[in-house]
């Protein structure tokens, strides 16, 4: 089950009992809690939780992200390959395996999809033996930006989000990056 969910961004909503997020809540029609609900990139419900047993999770979990998801990449190598290709800048995303994320969710919100789609997108849990947290000197979830022509080192790190921010903040300083790269990258 656990190698299943590396296939999907999660995304954790508190919502209180009705009193927080209630117009997540009212949209998806949540009726009791835990509810799981699937949503396509665009914020498309595409299906709820079936069984609870490992098993049954794993087998619909890798179903929706067949039908549904784009793949991260799972190492700057592989991302900057494409990302080369592409003329992108990589955005690689580290997250704590079970903690929620404010900046992962940032980038899952349907707002900032056309904006997401301007880069190649990697994905890497902070776990022992990331050889790319290693060296990026990763200890916390963050979001970079990176340049994939450019060797994977922190100091060529065009962008480092860290904490809590909010899908706008995180749009703003996208943007911003986007801006670094386009300057910056080789013609």
């Amino acid at each position: 089950m656990i190698e299943a969910s590396k296939k999907l961004m999660c995304v954790f909503v508190d919502c209180d009992w009705g009193k927080k997020n209630e117009d997540l809540s009212t949209k998806y029609k949540v009726q009791g809690y835990p509810t799981v609900t699937f949503l396509d990139p665009e914020g498309k419900e595409v299906g709820e939780l079936g069984g609870r047993d490992a098993t049954t999770v794993a087998a619909q979990i890798t179903e929706i992200a067949k039908k549904h998801s784009k793949a991260a990449f799972e190492s700057f190598e592989k991302a900057a390959g494409v990302a080369k290709e592409e003329k992108k800048p990589v955005l690689y995303l580290f997250v704590k395996p079970g903690v929620n994320s404010s900046i992962a969710a940032a980038l899952a919100d349907p707002a900032n999809k056309d904006l997401v789609e301007k880069f190649v997108m990697a994905q890497g849990e902070l776990v022992k033996g990331n050889a790319d947290a290693k060296t990026l000197a990763i200890t916390d979830g963050a979001l970079l930006v990176l340049d994939p022509g450019s060797d994977l080192a922190k100091d060529k790190v065009i962008l480092k989000l860290t904490g809590k921010k909010t899908s706008k903040e995180v749009r703003k300083e996208l943007e911003g990056a986007l801006k670094k790269f386009a300057e910056g990258a080789p013609k």
